[in-house]
């Protein structure tokens, strides 16, 4: 009985999880390993600075959301406005063509000044790196005090064979102004079909049966 109860706990644990399985794409989402140059974190790359700015970024360790890192990086204007970005290009054959995949990432925005916001933008490639298409940038939830999850579900491309995942911190053409973004626990994973949420659910049920009989 005792293992005919755990085993009915398993299964609907598993129903309950299924939303966050699938293999994440990103490496080193977590921010834990990290460098002593750019780009600060291993796996991820930043951009440069343009003339008229002041891109940081730092390997955060004081107040991360999971583990002990988080990545900070922010965009300041002398006057030109800036642009921050950190991003990560996946490995060959890393994400698949036409198939739902979850964005789920953890974010802290800490605009100083007006004009500061915060995007995201996936770009989907083929194996010949074209680029077979795009979100366009999309705005980031978060507020300086708290971690926020910022969770969307999206649909790959046909013939997408790896992607490109960018965080922007952004501010306008205002000297002294800035905007900082804290990113932690980032995953690109599919989501379950319908029919597997189905079949998990009727073995839960069944389980379930069996134990009241």
């Amino acid at each position: 009985m005792r293992q005919l109860i755990a085993t009915a706990a398993l299964v609907l644990s598993m129903v309950i999880a299924l939303p966050a399985l699938g293999a994440n794409a990103i490496v080193n989402g977590d921010m834990e390993t990290g460098t002593a140059t750019s780009p600060f974190v291993a796996n991820w790359l930043v951009n440069g600075v343009a003339g008229g700015t002041t891109n940081t970024y730092v390997h955060d360790n004081t107040s991360p959301h999971g583990g002990l890192f988080s990545e900070q990086f922010t965009g300041a204007s002398q006057g030109g406005g800036a642009n921050a970005a950190l991003f990560q290009i996946t490995s060959p054959g890393s994400v698949s063509g036409n198939t739902p995949y979850t964005l789920n990432f953890w974010a802290k925005m800490n605009p100083v000044g007006p004009s500061g916001v915060g995007f995201y933008q996936v770009l989907y490639f083929d194996a010949s790196n074209g680029i077979v298409g795009n979100t366009g940038s999309q705005n980031i939830t978060g507020n300086a005090s708290t971690w926020t999850l910022n969770s969307v579900n999206l649909v790959s491309p046909a013939n997408t064979d790896h992607i490109q995942l960018e965080f922007d911190a952004i501010v306008g053409a205002i000297a002294g102004s800035s905007m900082t973004l804290n990113i932690d626990d980032v995953s690109f994973g599919t989501v379950p079909e319908p029919a597997t949420l189905t079949v998990l659910a009727i073995g839960a049920g069944a389980m379930a049966l069996r134990r009241r009989r």
